[in-house]
């Protein structure tokens, strides 16, 4: 597994080091459908350091039904648990958009690149039969884009696929498992940024 990781690492150091648009230095974003915070750091010509830090959550509903029609059992439990995902985001199309016309504002645009997630145990679990949500750390590559408004309303969405590996006893399994994420914040800038948000063309497209 570990060889396979860092083949993907090699074969994506090339892209970096000949990638040309600059991007942002670094941002912090409050995330509010999922919520936790983001902090992205910009490492080099079109790359940056994504690190996601959230509080998942699953909320399930069983709805069993008996031979009476007044015998149906309604099951329902809410289960709230940490993660953290830390991805290497590669900016392949930032010279086309600039070219269009369209944003760049603060990372605006669509990446690629490895990620590691890890899930914490649960520390909140409401299930009566208390299936235990083990501690799990996963590998793989996403695909994902980024969008920033002036607003400053974030959406970021990536897809992509990995191989996990679950610490404890539990029913989860290890294996391969989808890398998803739906993150929409709010990006908090320094004082002295606010003014140059204003500065964008008003023609700009997203």
């Amino acid at each position: 597994m570990k060889k396979r990781f860092f083949g993907i690492i090699t074969f994506l150091l090339p892209l970096f080091v000949c990638a040309q648009e600059e991007i942002e230095s670094h941002f912090l974003k409050l995330n509010i459908l999922t919520p936790g915070i983001t902090y992205e750091k910009g490492i080099g010509q079109n790359l940056s350091l994504n690190i996601d830090a959230v509080l998942g959550f699953l909320f399930h509903v069983n709805i069993e039904s008996g031979s009476g029609s007044n015998n149906s059992v309604q099951e329902d439990y809410f289960i709230l648990y940490p993660g953290m995902a830390t991805t290497m985001q590669y900016y392949f199309n930032r010279g086309k958009r600039e070219n269009r016309g369209r944003s760049l504002y603060k990372n605006s645009g669509m990446f690629f690149g490895p990620q590691l997630l890890i899930q914490g145990p649960d520390i909140v679990n409401t299930n009566p039969s208390y299936v235990d949500l083990c501690a799990a750390i996963s590998v793989g590559g996403v695909w994902g884009i980024q969008r920033t408004f002036k607003s400053n309303v974030n959406i970021a969405f990536n897809l992509g696929m990995g191989y996990a590996s679950v610490f404890g006893e539990g029913d989860a399994l290890g294996g391969f498992t989808f890398l998803n994420k739906l993150l929409i914040g709010y990006v908090f800038l320094p004082r002295k940024e606010k003014r140059k948000q204003y500065e964008m063309p008003e023609d700009y497209k997203y």
